[in-house]
């Protein structure tokens, strides 16, 4: 340990886990064409990658514990069940039983993808650290006691959480499941365990089928201790806003947990192929915006906006081979040109020169002309406050001196300066 507040638990083994290649949710067969599977490897090294980069890791505390041993496995998991893993991961490998392939070798990943979270739920359970993040691979949320499910071998949480309370490190625990499937796992280990307050905010309908409704609290000895969320699909930032805060926030507190222990799933993502929500980093972080980099890490666009910036009275906007060719992008290019007087510049622009640059604005048939004040935390210029997009401008500006003039010859006042764009236009 470091000394540090929050524990990085993470190891290269559980990378090593293959769940070979497979149908998503099929067995294989004569016209099922292998794939992938969508539990992979890279999104988790690449979250760790980052923290190294970034210089972040060496503000954590990096701890490797030893994996899970049998005892720990077996307050959870069935005797015949670890069983048939283990014969099956010294053979060929097999199915841990609903859409849980695995490989020879995979045992082990798992048994160390649960020994952090053990490690990590003890180390703040005994106060050594205040937070940990356990990277864990394969994933746990699925696991049952007599089956794995989901790419799911072993209950990473529900063995990190009985190991605690049955050694004594702490009594009443809340877990939070806020990834798009079910946690049904957490549920089913915990279903009759008043101390134990299960939360699941997922997509409805979504796997596993049969579980997750709101009817589901508890068993009768812990009716109350769980609750279950399943938002429609195509929920947002804010359906999961307005859940967290009447429902699941209110909750957690009056259960008053002396631990609370979050299974992360990222899978509510806008992108992600196994769900349907509408998350994204940008509005998770509180920003109105994206801006989106092209294949070599140039800036490109915005999401259907183009993006410029001011930097010594230039204005710079990135070439088309990098973004769409918009309408509204070309019409601020020839007023900032014809009219303005100002040099424009086409060309790669870095994701840097974005936050040194003295302003930067995005256009669009709906933006129009948008000023962006605030991109990644900072503030760009010299001005401070308000949200992201749309904060007030300066009225010397290149930003509010293209604003006024789009707006003025949109609304067909053409005296002046604007009479050579009267072309642009068409009564109605």
């Amino acid at each position: 340990m470091t000394g540090a507040a929050t524990g990085l638990f993470w190891h290269e083994r559980c990378f090593w886990h293959d769940p070979g290649a497979i149908g998503v949710f099929s067995a294989p067969g004569e016209f099922l064409q292998p794939q992938p599977a969508s539990e992979s490897p890279e999104s988790k090294r690449r979250l760790k990658n980052l923290l190294e980069v970034s210089g972040l890791i060496d503000e954590l505390a990096v701890c490797k514990p030893p994996p899970a041993s049998r005892e720990d496995l077996e307050r959870f998991h069935t005797t015949r069940y670890l069983d048939a893993l283990a014969a099956g991961d010294a053979g060929r490998g097999g199915d841990g039983g609903d859409c849980a392939p695995y490989l020879p070798g995979s045992l082990a990943a798992a048994r160390q993808s649960a020994g952090l979270a053990v490690g990590a739920v003890e180390a703040v359970a005994t106060g050594e650290l205040s937070q940990a993040y356990a990277l864990c691979r394969p994933p746990g949320h699925h696991a049952e006691a007599d089956r794995g499910r989901g790419f799911c071998l072993l209950g990473n949480i529900p063995v990190a959480v009985m190991r605690a309370r049955a050694l004594g490190q702490v009594g009443r625990v809340a877990i939070l499941d806020w990834d798009v499937h079910h946690g049904n796992g957490q549920q089913g280990a915990f279903w009759n365990t008043p101390e134990v307050l299960t939360v699941s905010v997922h997509q409805a309908g979504n796997y596993p089928l049969e579980t997750g409704e709101f009817a589901e609290q508890g068993g009768a000895a812990a009716l109350g201790t769980d609750l279950n969320l399943p938002l429609p699909p195509g929920s947002g930032i804010g359906a999961y806003e307005y859940a967290m805060d009447t429902l699941v926030l209110p909750a957690i507190e009056a259960f008053a947990p002396e631990l609370i222990v979050v299974a992360c799933g990222y899978d509510a993502c806008a992108k992600d192929p196994l769900g349907k929500m509408l998350l994204n980093t940008a509005v998770k972080a509180g920003f109105d915006e994206t801006i989106m980099l092209d294949p070599e890490g140039y800036v490109a666009e915005a999401s259907a906006a183009n993006v410029f910036l001011v930097r010594d009275g230039v204005l710079h906007t990135p070439e088309v081979t990098s973004c769409l060719q918009g309408i509204t992008r070309d019409s601020v290019i020839r007023l900032a040109r014809e009219v303005l007087g100002l040099e424009v510049v086409e060309r790669r622009i870095t994701r840097d020169e974005l936050y040194i640059a003295d302003e930067a604005f995005l256009t669009g048939t709906a933006a129009e002309i948008l000023p962006l004040r605030e991109l990644d935390g900072r503030h760009i210029g010299a001005r401070s406050g308000g949200a992201a997009v749309g904060a007030p401008i300066a009225d010397g500006s290149v930003t509010a001196r293209l604003q006024s003039l789009y707006r003025r010859l949109v609304r067909g006042e053409l005296e002046a300066d604007l009479a050579a764009f009267g072309a642009w236009l068409t009564p109605v």
